[in-house]
């Protein structure tokens, strides 16, 4: 990164230098203008950081990239091509206590107890048409309801929730848009990735671009105002840091955090706080197991008698030494089924056992987080599902990105798809022959 911490000036300023922050940064700079990114913590990244202990990599909570999703796409335009592979969508479902095939080949369709013949030809045609399903026709009704609506067999349906809240990580259909869910479930049977080194490698290399491209990134910057600059100033925009007199000046303003800090720092300029009240919070306890030999369960599971995933992602990507394994579970929470976090993570490491009986025998190093952000805000039925959204773009040179901001795509894609209408609108907007004052 450039190291000219002395500016008070920019073309752009950016607020968070997580994910969001740090591709609509490095696309602005790549396009030749001046930006600084903001950050509050010690090191960026975001939830996107990935902690390394004993040599296991733990990502904060599971990820998963999709393939041909918003990020994917701008990844891409900025040359980042992240090492992973592909996971074969084998595994085992439990209903009732009992262990099934996952009905998630064609193969494993035919041969799975999970579903009878009636679901397994219904799930067939299923898949078959579901490419062809207008998500646009959905925005007004929940996931819950679509599938209600549909002619299916009950265990079915079952199975079908089990996997949209898969794919979405959200354990609340009734309150998940379909157009999300159908969405993002096409998403996800295109196929994700498993990261090598966790997402720690989008992190480096998209700060690898910003410093190619000239970004200037200050971590340790809380931003506490945003104002109309002076009228005799040549810039629209004043950002206040804590503990500074001069505040950066600039044309635009990108704020790539929560919308609780979005109402915080643009509510005196828009007159009121536009955007936390309106979302609804997805959230899940997750917890990552680095253990000592193999593991000897399945390496994907999908519980449908509990909002419970298992995934042994060491099996796909290198995310603990050798002879060691990662295992990673999640419990996908809803606001009316309260629960401690003792108790979560009790019934998680219960959930391990049943595969590791003796798991404190082999147990290296865990990471348990009992409530972690999955997303800031879900497409919701009642607000048009996902163009109901905030907008990424608010006018007047400000700017949102974020997994609650925009019209397309959920988790890192609504904040990949929000960082690229971003950049389009502000690049449209400047003319590469302007230059910085």
């Amino acid at each position: 990164m450039t190291d000219t911490s002395n500016s008070t000036h920019a073309d752009i300023v950016i607020l968070g230098a997580g994910l969001g922050g740090l591709a609509t940064a490095a696309s602005l700079a790549r396009a030749g203008q001046r930006v600084i990114v903001c950050e509050r913590a010690s090191t960026p990244g975001g939830r996107g950081r990935t902690h390394q202990r004993e040599g296991f990599s733990l990502n904060v909570g599971p990820h998963a990239l999709y393939r041909g999703g918003a990020a994917s796409e701008l990844l891409r335009e900025l040359a980042v091509k992240p090492s992973g592979k592909r996971p074969s969508g084998a595994g085992v479902l439990i209903r009732d206590d009992l262990e099934h095939t996952l009905p998630g080949t064609p193969l494993s369709m035919l041969s799975t107890t999970a579903l009878s013949l009636r679901g397994k030809l219904g799930l067939a045609r299923f898949f078959a048409q579901l490419p062809r399903v207008d998500a646009a026709q959905l925005r007004g009704i929940s996931c819950s309801q679509w599938l209600a609506e549909q002619p299916l067999d009950p265990q079915l349906r079952e199975f079908l929730a089990a996997m949209i809240r898969l794919a979405t990580y959200c354990g609340e259909l009734e309150s998940l848009s379909a157009d999300a869910g159908v969405e993002q479930l096409r998403s996800a049977l295109a196929g994700v990735l498993y990261l090598d080194g966790g997402w720690a490698q989008l992190v480096d290399a998209l700060l690898d671009r910003c410093a190619a491209a000239g970004v200037e990134l200050r971590t340790n910057t809380r931003v506490t105002a945003i104002a109309r600059a002076d009228p005799d100033h040549a810039r629209r925009w004043a950002v206040q840091l804590d503990g500074s007199d001069a505040p950066l000046s600039c044309d635009h303003v990108v704020v790539a955090s929560g919308p609780r800090i979005a109402d915080q720092l643009l509510a005196p300029v828009l007159g009121e706080p536009r955007f936390e009240a309106a979302t609804r919070r997805c959230s899940a306890a997750t917890l990552d197991l680095g253990l000592r030999g193999e593991w000897r369960g399945p390496s994907f599971v999908v519980d449908l008698d509990e909002p419970i995933y298992l995934s042994v992602h060491s099996k796909i990507a290198k995310l603990a030494p050798p002879d060691h394994t990662l295992v990673s579970l999640a419990w996908y929470r809803r606001g009316d089924q309260p629960r401690s976090a003792a108790q979560l993570r009790e019934r998680l490491e219960r959930f391990a056992r049943r595969w590791l009986p003796d798991l404190e025998s082999a147990l290296v190093v865990d990471q348990f987080l009992p409530d972690i952000t999955v997303a800031h805000d879900i497409a919701q039925p009642e607000r048009g599902g996902l163009p109901g959204r905030a907008t990424a773009n608010l006018g007047d040179g400000l700017h949102l990105v974020g997994d609650w901001v925009g019209d397309r795509g959920m988790l890192l894609d609504a904040v990949m798809a929000s960082a690229a209408s971003v950049s389009t609108q502000i690049l449209s907007e400047r003319t590469p022959a302007r230059a910085s004052a």
